[in-house]
């Protein structure tokens, strides 16, 4: 089921240089950072579809990514996968499950190539006044659970069939739009009250692994300029070294020392596009973050990017969204 081409939103976007989508989610008001995981031609495109109270967004990644930062305090993304599979807070998720952001909290969601999305941005307010005509006492409490659903055949089915039509009401239709909106928030609240669909990961993917996880993720991150090894994270993470490396093949698809130095490699590139030729060099740069091997690391920094760390260090890039033909 595709939307009908008739009524698409108009421009679609594409990009093929994560720091744009950093550029055009800030634009939406989000602070985002888009971290590819494969090194392989990106490529993403997008567009918004303005409705009476939400957003609706539709996104296509080419590659493998992560996407870290902080939810909105003022709206509540609600998300279903489609041909996309991955992890997010800790949860695996599969095509057509739900997905959902809770307001202001931080946001840590990696999917596997190719990655489609479609998400709803509902003002929390909206939200909240649907979840209480409903009759639900304290609904936003309910955002505090897991945050995937394992949506019924019949639930996924009613969801993607609504978020479709949206794009086949002509925009003149208001009421109609503003009527769609308010059975999907309906069935957003219904999906989270059926306690049985909601993922706790108790049977694949125990909360004590999870805690694992994160607790290597915060170390690595406390600790990206600094020499640390594998024994270190394990040591952290209150797990064997063995473990870890088990519970990051399954979430991030690398071990734990390529997590470290895929993160790093982001940080080097990041800096390079920030910094002047004039004030840095690529070797202080490489160095500071663990990279000492200069000619390993610049065929790394290829691979993965595309470019030697000299040409990203020297090239002035020309920013800017174009406009394509509306995805098929």
């Amino acid at each position: 089921m595709n939307p009908s081409q008739d009524h698409l939103p108009s421009p679609v976007n594409t990009s093929g240089d994560p720091d744009e989508l950093e550029e055009w989610s800030a634009l939406q008001g989000w602070e985002l950072e888009y971290l590819p995981c494969e090194p392989r031609s990106f490529e993403a495109q997008f567009r918004d579809l303005e409705l009476p109270g939400t957003v609706l967004q539709h996104e296509r990644w080419s590659s493998s990514l992560q996407v870290l930062g902080t939810i909105r305090g003022d709206v509540v993304p609600i998300a279903i996968p489609l041909d996309s599979r991955g992890v997010f807070q800790g949860l695996p998720f599969n095509s057509g499950d739900l997905i959902f952001m809770k307001p202001g909290s931080d946001l840590n969601f990696l999917a596997q190539s190719p990655v489609e999305l479609l998400t709803l941005h509902v003002p929390k307010h909206d939200l909240e006044s649907v979840g209480v005509k409903l009759g639900i006492e304290n609904p936003m409490d309910l955002l505090s659970g897991p945050p995937v659903v394992d949506l019924s055949p019949s639930f996924r089915q009613n969801w993607l069939k609504g978020m479709f039509e949206f794009f086949q009401i002509p925009a003149e239709f208001t009421s109609a739009r503003k009527e769609l909106e308010s059975q999907m928030l309906c069935l957003f609240w219904e999906s989270l009250t059926n306690q049985n669909t909601r993922k706790s990961g108790l049977a694949v993917n125990p909360p004590a692994v999870i805690r694992y996880i994160k607790r290597a993720q915060k170390f690595i991150e406390e600790n990206l300029t600094d020499t640390i090894c594998l024994e270190d994270i394990a040591a952290v993470s209150g797990v064997s070294a063995r473990m870890l490396q088990l519970c990051f093949r399954e979430y991030f698809q690398m071990s734990p020392m390529q997590y470290l130095r895929w993160r790093r490699l982001h940080l080097v590139r990041k800096a390079l596009q920030e910094e002047s030729p004039h004030s840095v060099t690529v070797t202080r740069v490489a160095m500071t973050y663990g990279f000492f091997h200069l000619s390993r690391f610049s065929g790394e920094y290829k691979h993965m990017f595309g470019e030697l760390p000299n040409q990203t260090l020297h090239l002035k890039r020309s920013r800017g969204f174009i406009s394509v033909p509306a995805i098929t």
